[in-house]
């Protein structure tokens, strides 16, 4: 059985466990991963923001002669990084070509990468970018034994999950695909022996959106929130959950990931308990540069409530919480010097300064702004926090997906201000929505080492949110229990399960 049928396998017999309350550890000793591969190893850096990881990348690249692939997040920062590496190779005396390859420039990535693998693969010093999506289609086959490495800034989060809003297409997901039960709503599904080939899915305008999804199936397979095609007539909405192998990374000499905090993100913990034959091993980087102290302010608006989509747009509560929020922030920050991230359902904020996009991991193009605002959140639901779950053995809880989405996305969007220039005493304001997540930033600021002075500054804008506590409710005409009566119960249902 391949390592893919492995995996498969274990999914659905983990989220099985989960639902029937079954003792996860007896269930993966049930699955048996194959004792002859070979170990990889996947090197990694951890380092903070700011400490010089594209730095590091970018100088190895430029000066030591070697055959690279180079995955970054978004195809915007081509330019810029192939700019840093050529400066970094006049700096050394030498000349490397480089090759980039995304759709965006009217590439077809996964067709165009095995050619530029084979044209390139003579030259003692090459380098060749692609983002991390492409990396997650192409065939890596192609570059055994050819001497390449490949370098990922960034975290490339192999976990991917998204949704289609599906009207007319119906019959084309019927003829295509089928579905295999998993779970209570859920099911794998498959592509027909007779489906389209992802090349003749990419070359149909209709189609094309579906392409990549189309990929997934065929190379590591998906979940989707479908007992049966029918209930699309109803729901119009299809979410699929998927994982990239990153085993696949084996065939190059050297595989790098750099990653602020990167072994506490779910990349790192899926990797560890979904490939027992990766080596993960952490590689020191330095930074160059010493942090001069500075003010950072953190203002946040709600102490007993966090943000939360949810709350924003289906609550009349929410709805006034943004309104309040954004009024303060119009009220407070200096256009010229303020950049803002939202959501990208808030598109009714307004607010002055520039607008970026919360995914903004690596950029320098704010660094001279001194204020920072932020309405966001990045919740998994339920049925995401169950698979990662029973995927980590219970290494992957609510908290560690959230530590993931959200406030890794909150570290990445503060600091690309002027917090990014070590030499920069300028005061800082950031501005978050609650309590948890001004707390956070300035626990992270403190443990990685910056001489910020820190202060928490709560905006009492009246936004409150009653909300009772869940589960049944007491009885007024029983006492309530003490504490020996509720562990003697809590005794009694432990050795009735």
């Amino acid at each position: 059985m391949s390592n893919l049928s492995h995996i498969t396998k274990y999914i659905e017999i983990t989220v099985r466990a989960v639902i029937n309350n079954v003792c996860i550890a007896r269930i993966r000793a049930a699955v048996t991963f194959n004792d002859n591969m070979n170990t990889q190893t996947i090197y990694y850096s951890n380092a903070f923001c700011g400490a010089g990881k594209t730095e590091w990348a970018v100088k190895l690249m430029g000066k030591t002669p070697g055959r690279y692939i180079y995955a970054v997040d978004r195809t915007e920062e081509f330019n810029d990084r192939t700019k840093r590496i050529v400066s970094k190779a006049i700096e050394a005396g030498v000349s490397v070509p480089i090759h980039s390859l995304s759709s965006k420039a009217g590439n077809s990535v996964s067709q165009d990468f095995p050619f530029v693998i084979e044209r390139y693969s003579h030259e003692d010093h090459v380098v060749v970018i692609i983002t991390h999506e492409a990396m997650k289609i192409v065939d890596h086959s192609v570059v055994e034994g050819l001497g390449w490495s490949i370098i990922v800034d960034e975290d490339p989060k192999i976990w991917s999950s998204a949704s289609f809003d599906l009207g007319a297409s119906s019959p084309f997901w019927l003829a295509n695909y089928t579905l295999e039960p998993f779970t209570t709503g859920y099911s794998t599904i498959h592509a027909k022996a007779d489906a389209p080939s992802w090349r003749a899915l990419m070359a149909d305008d209709l189609t094309r959106p579906m392409a990549a999804f189309h990929n997934r199936i065929k190379r590591n397979g998906a979940i989707v929130n479908l007992e049966a095609w029918e209930e699309l007539e109803r729901r119009q909405r299809l979410t699929y959950y998927a994982l990239w192998d990153v085993t696949e990374l084996a065939v190059y000499d050297r595989a790098v990931i750099l990653a602020n905090s990167f072994d506490s993100l779910i990349t790192f913990r899926l990797i560890r308990s979904l490939s027992p034959s990766v080596s993960l091993q952490p590689i020191a980087i330095v930074p160059d540069q010493v942090w001069q102290g500075r003010d950072l302010t953190i203002n946040y608006m709600a102490e007993d409530h966090c943000a939360g989509s949810t709350f924003f747009e289906t609550t009349e509560a929410g709805r006034l919480a943004v309104e309040e929020w954004s009024k303060w922030i119009r009220l407070n920050v200096q256009a010229k010097d303020h950049y803002w991230a939202a959501n990208k359902k808030r598109g009714d904020l307004k607010l002055p300064g520039q607008q970026v996009s919360p995914k903004i991991a690596g950029s320098n193009e704010y660094r001279n702004l001194t204020q920072c605002s932020i309405l966001y959140s990045a919740k998994a639901n339920d049925a995401e926090n169950a698979l990662f779950a029973a995927l980590s053995n219970g290494r992957i809880d609510r908290d560690a997906v959230r530590r993931d989405r959200e406030f890794e996305d909150l570290i990445q969007i503060v600091f690309r201000s002027s917090l990014r220039l070590s030499d920069d005493t300028r005061s800082v304001m950031v501005t978050v929505y609650d309590k948890e997540q001004a707390t956070f930033l300035a626990d992270y600021f403190k443990a990685a080492g910056f001489p910020f002075r820190t202060n928490l500054e709560f905006i009492d804008l009246g936004l409150t949110r009653q909300k009772e506590k869940p589960g049944r409710k007491a009885d007024p005409l029983k006492p309530p229990k003490t504490a020996a009566q509720r562990a003697a119960d809590y005794r009694a249902r432990k050795a009735a399960a």
